[in-house]
């Protein structure tokens, strides 16, 4: 629910959390996700977190205070071995609305 929100609970280490990296939301804490759930959080770098990802968040959390509903997915890409998440894809979509954007994970 939109203004319920969580921060990232700095007890929970997401896979490939290191000094330095964010626990990113996979949905956004401004969409009412909760920081608590481990399944929720990834180790991203301040930069894509913080910037490409939020901007992503915002435009969709500006549409739902449109009194829109929206479909939201996140889905985190991990490969070849590497940690932390490589890739986060993002999709939303309503009526009128679809956005989707691949936020690489470099600092």
């Amino acid at each position: 629910m939109i203004n319920t929100e969580s921060g990232a609970s700095s007890s929970i280490k997401p896979l490939g959390f290191r000094t330095g990296l964010d626990r990113a939301h996979l949905l956004a804490q401004i969409l009412g996700a909760s920081g608590s759930v481990k399944a929720n959080l990834v180790s991203m770098y301040s930069s894509p977190n913080r910037s490409e990802m939020q901007s992503f968040e915002t435009r969709a959390r500006n549409y739902i205070a449109g009194c829109h509903a929206l479909y939201y997915t996140a889905t985190p890409e991990y490969g070849g071995g590497s940690l932390p998440v490589r890739a986060v894809q993002l999709t939303a979509w309503g009526t009128g609305y679809f956005s989707t954007e691949t936020i690489i994970n470099e600092p």
